[in-house]
């Protein structure tokens, strides 16, 4: 390809070290990454540790606050002959002191009171409270996901129940964010009827099939980071199972932290990297072009030389270095030394045969009979 050998030698001397440095970028990069996402997933582990507790202790403040106005003698009676003023009164008292999104009652017959709720709300409710005593835990109503705590009401027998819930919006998910040490992103996700993971307010790619596939798959082994790919890019994600009033595991909290950002801080020591590897790949160049200069014109001048040697001309080469090109021109300067010593003696030979005869002697010696 290139019929130059200085070319050739630079262009083989920068590629090795072309070479090279991929090799070292790489492994630079590599382990960046793989520093970046063992920190990563030791912050996801502890944020979903953080989360656990704060559903915990929300759970209990939750449930203290329907306890106590369950046990209250004056919403007892109110409960018992369904009178919903008192009823809805005493639930929004306490819901604006206790800073709830829900305060409502479903009374023994499944209808909700204190709160206006679509009829298939009303319905899942109403069927929630059929299947258990005392339920709790990842609700959906009007699409969003809430964090339900409900208490028995008895007077004597079971009336109802008080019911408080905390959205589980993005708000919620904010704060959740601003207690972890990185800027992770957290969605709660339920499974539909269907089997599918759904969360309407949550972003399109985040109800995919293949957000349920990776979401099924952490569930059946140890709650551990794993690598999630998004179409917004690859992600280090966490699923932690939250408590669901249907008691299937139908809710989760999925905890997200772009590989981007945690790449991020590394950014401007792979571009220090990259730049001093550029830079070292032109002084390879340059010095690759000078080495190759410097022994490609040795054997630029033997080539001449050798050219005026078959020419007859006399041919001499300068010897400027002890190593075998420099002793490869010693030897050459001694063999043209001798070819040319050789023919000057042929030359004197042949005037002197011309001045003495010698050829006509011959001549006739070769044209007499035997």
């Amino acid at each position: 390809m290139f019929k130059r050998l200085s070319t050739r030698l630079t262009v083989l001397y920068a590629g090795l070290f072309g070479a090279v440095l991929l090799t070292v970028s790489l492994a630079v990069y590599f382990a960046i990454s793989s520093a970046a996402q063992r920190q990563v997933r030791a912050e996801l582990a502890g944020a979903g540790a953080v989360f656990e507790r704060v559903w915990s202790l929300r759970s209990d403040r939750l449930g203290e606050g329907a306890n106590l106005l369950s046990r209250d003698f004056g919403f007892r009676e109110a409960a018992a002959t369904g009178d919903a003023p008192t009823i809805a009164s005493a639930l929004e008292n306490l819901r604006l002191r206790m800073r709830l999104d829900l305060a409502f009652m479903v009374d023994a017959e499944g209808r909700v009171i204190g709160a206006d709720f679509s009829p298939a709300d009303k319905r899942d409710l109403a069927r929630a409270f059929e299947l258990a005593d005392d339920p709790s835990g990842v609700f959906m109503l009007g699409g969003e996901p809430y964090q339900l705590v409900s208490a028995p009401v008895l007077s004597p027998e079971l009336v109802g129940w008080v019911v408080f819930a905390v959205r589980l919006d993005q708000g919620e998910m904010d704060a959740l964010e601003r207690l972890s040490a990185i800027p992770l992103q957290a969605t709660v996700l339920h499974r539909t009827a269907r089997g599918a993971w759904n969360n309407p307010r949550a972003a399109p790619e985040l109800n995919s099939a293949r957000v349920g596939r990776f979401i099924e798959g952490a569930l059946k082994g140890p709650a551990a980071p794993r690598v999630l790919d998004l179409p917004s890019g690859r992600a280090v994600a966490l699923v932690r199972q939250l408590p669901s009033t249907d008691h299937d595991g139908g809710a989760v909290l999925l905890l997200r932290y772009p590989l981007a950002l945690a790449l991020a801080p590394y950014r401007p020591l792979l571009v220090v990297v990259i730049l001093l590897g550029l830079a070292g790949l032109a002084v390879v160049g340059w010095g690759s072009w000078a080495l190759a200069r410097g022994v490609t014109r040795p054997i630029s001048e033997l080539d001449e030389a050798a050219q005026r040697v078959q020419r007859g001309e006399d041919a001499r080469v300068s010897i400027d270095s002890a190593d075998e090109i420099g002793r490869l021109a010693e030897s050459f300067n001694t063999m043209a030394a001798e070819i040319r010593e050789r023919e000057r003696r042929i030359t004197h030979l042949a005037l002197h045969d011309e001045e003495t005869g010698l050829p006509h002697r011959l001549a006739l010696a070769r044209t007499a009979p035997d």
